[in-house]
């Protein structure tokens, strides 16, 4: 039996796929199959929403189970569960409400709105649409040059910094880059080359409803937040989270209280996040509501090194480091490189790439990028984000940061919480003290109700915060006051301490899961033809397969039914979460299991009423082998446990 599978495999003409055909189909397998389809479809839809369906419903729960497993047991992390939606002083506080916004641009003539940045993407697809349009070889190069000329002369007016490589390879360089969707262009020049490619059959890039090119008009931002209000009589503002983490950083003093006081320790949330999108794309790409699984890891200042990084020391990636250097290297190498900054960042990354490949994503289609210094945020002290190849390009699926102490230190500033971990000594210890001593009798007339707060604000700060007239400018109840000299004064004595403070710094793994379910589907697609008719294989790992047995009677009769019927409880009973199918013929009911990514399929024939066996076929290589019913079942967790899944 395995000889005749082999067999018709060797027939089948694999039939490759460009991005275009593989994205393509897999959206249309997507929604004929039950793994994801664009929401509330009968009234239109709602751009940036999706319904995963019966199979995608098993496969997202799969992923967000082997996601929390590596977390809660392997590492040993806490889990949480916070609200979606937080209060406005929450996202003040995180800074959302003041930057989480992305420039917009609409056009004059129809009102479609693009973000900028996708805007400045369609110069680099002016660039590959050169590809597949009939121009001599000179033109073509000549309009690369031409565009390449346009993004360096517009970036320089707008004061960007080019690196050596960027000046003298702009296109090549940009291609596979994100810094190029970060710097503005003037978008009129733009329009003049897609008006040049538009007179060579090229316009869909460019094309408006109403007409010709787009006309697009000036950047403008548009917050990301979704608003919504609380209460009937006097409603509350609040926002739908954008990220988890918040509602982790707000637990904080709750948290370190449960690891009694002490840190590192790591905590772990699951959740939906929301995001206003401007122009919502791409199938789960971009979306305004997405699943999100994320950690944060309290360490010490000082202290980031990570007792479990040997574990992960030699395993081996490839990285490209923020100099534009490609490594093809262990995390070891790297973390004692410098160019991954610590031990914790170093595992953490290690975690999340060890995390995605266990699920199927093959090694060919990963890489770790190092954030660019002009796109880290001015707080953070290393980021690197893990991105995968698809159809759509290389796509960011998690990032890995170290924040440093940014967020707790924002919500003490902004809530009066105490942040602070306090660490004892073994004795008490007498020690000179610089201090800011706050005169409360003098601080009462002036500020008030909120004199109480800016006082121990003064308390908390450091007398190296001194400006150089001898103001202090503090932060109390989310406000900024500035504080002149005759109001405290400057104080050096001695004390006795009982231990030191400070507030802890976090690193941040953080994974878009829907990303991720796309990109597994969009790397397990392959299509063949069978008899000069296309077959569509779909080769999920049984890690994340929604199903991962078919169990066929080749008649639905004559007890063959029952046999198959009986097998399919007992793989049931046993967790295998098979599946029953007899409709149709043999050949078209592969074909189903294969399409949806089924590993494994048992066949229930006549010779089952004799010799108790049956036939098992595997999916990717079709061969087969004829096995003792009571055999089935340890050679399917045989199977399972080998280190390929055995598919």
């Amino acid at each position: 039996m395995a000889r005749a599978g082999a067999e018709r495999r060797a027939k089948d003409v694999l039939k490759p796929l460009t991005g275009a055909e593989r994205y393509a189909a897999v959206v249309d397998l997507a929604a004929r199959r039950g793994f994801f389809a664009p929401s509330a479809e009968i009234y239109g839809g709602l751009a940036g929403f999706f319904d995963y369906g019966p199979m995608g419903a098993v496969m997202l729960r799969k992923i967000q189970q082997a996601w929390l497993d590596y977390w809660t047991k392997n590492e040993g992390f806490f889990l949480v569960d916070t609200p979606t939606i937080g209060p406005e002083g929450v996202f003040r506080a995180s800074g959302h409400l003041e930057k989480f916004a992305d420039p917009s641009v609409e056009c004059r003539k129809c009102g479609q709105s693009l973000r900028e940045d996708d805007l400045t993407r369609l110069a680099r697809d002016v660039i590959l649409l050169l590809e597949g349009v009939k121009l001599p070889a000179a033109e073509k190069a000549e309009i690369k040059v031409e565009v390449g000329r346009t993004i360096l002369r517009e970036m320089r007016n707008k004061g960007n910094t080019l690196t050596a490589v960027e000046q003298t390879t702009p296109v090549i360089n940009f291609k596979n880059s994100k810094r190029l969707g970060e710097l503005s262009m003037d978008f009129p020049s733009l329009n003049i080359w897609g008006s040049q490619l538009a007179a060579k059959g090229s316009e869909a890039v460019f094309a408006c409803e109403e007409g010709g090119i787009h006309d697009f008009g000036v950047p403008r931002a548009a917050s990301l937040m979704l608003e919504t209000r609380l209460g009937t009589t006097t409603p509350t503002f609040a926002y739908l989270r954008p990220e988890t983490a918040q509602g982790i950083f707000w637990s904080f003093p709750a948290l370190l209280r449960h690891n009694r006081g002490r840190v590192p320790f790591g905590v772990a949330q699951l959740g939906l996040g929301y995001r206003n999108e401007i122009a919502p794309r791409n199938a789960l790409y971009r979306m305004r509501e997405f699943h999100m699984a994320e950690v944060e890891v309290f360490v010490h200042p000082e202290r980031k090194t990570w007792p479990r990084f040997k574990e992960v020391d030699g395993i081996e990636a490839t990285f490209m480091a923020k100099d534009g250097a490609i490594h093809l290297a262990t995390f070891g190498e790297m973390v004692r490189s410098g160019v991954v900054r610590s031990e914790a960042v170093g595992h953490f990354v290690a975690c999340a790439y060890e995390i995605v490949r266990s699920l199927g994503m093959p090694d060919e289609k990963m890489r770790l990028r190092q954030h660019m210094p002009d796109e880290m945020a001015h707080y953070a002290e290393d980021c690197w984000d893990l991105e995968l190849d698809t159809s759509l390009g290389w796509i960011e699926c998690a990032g890995i940061a170290d924040r440093g102490c940014y967020d707790l230190t924002r919500h003490q500033e902004y809530s009066g919480a105490d942040m602070s971990v306090f660490v004892p000594y073994d004795e008490p210890r007498t020690v000179e003290v610089d201090a800011l001593v706050p005169d409360f009798r003098a601080l009462g007339p002036r500020f008030k109700a909120e004199a109480a707060a800016v006082g121990e604000a003064v308390k908390a700060a450091s007398p190296s915060a001194l400006r150089a007239d001898g103001s202090l400018v503090v932060k109390a109840g989310g406000k900024e006051y500035t504080i002149e000299p005759a109001l405290f004064k400057r104080q050096k004595r001695t004390e006795k301490k009982t231990g030191d403070s400070f507030v802890p710094h976090v690193v941040e793994p953080s994974f878009g899961l829907d990303r991720i379910f796309f990109a597994l589907m969009d790397a397990a697609i392959s299509r063949v033809e069978k008899e000069d008719e296309p077959y569509t294989i779909l080769s999920l790992s049984p890690k994340v397969a929604p199903s991962l047995v078919c169990v066929f009677p080749l008649m639905p009769k004559d007890g063959l039914d029952d046999i198959a019927i009986k097998l399919s409880g007992e793989l049931a009973a046993a967790g295998l979460s098979p599946s029953y199918d007899d409709a149709g013929s043999i050949g078209k009911r592969y074909a189903r299991a294969d399409e949806a990514g089924v590993p494994w399929c048992i066949t229930v024939d006549y010779d089952s009423l004799k010799d108790k066996a049956a036939t098992l076929r595997h999916r990717d290589t079709q061969a087969q082998e004829r096995l003792p019913l009571s055999a089935m079942l340890p050679r399917l967790r045989e199977l399972l446990a080998s280190p390929s899944g055995g598919a």
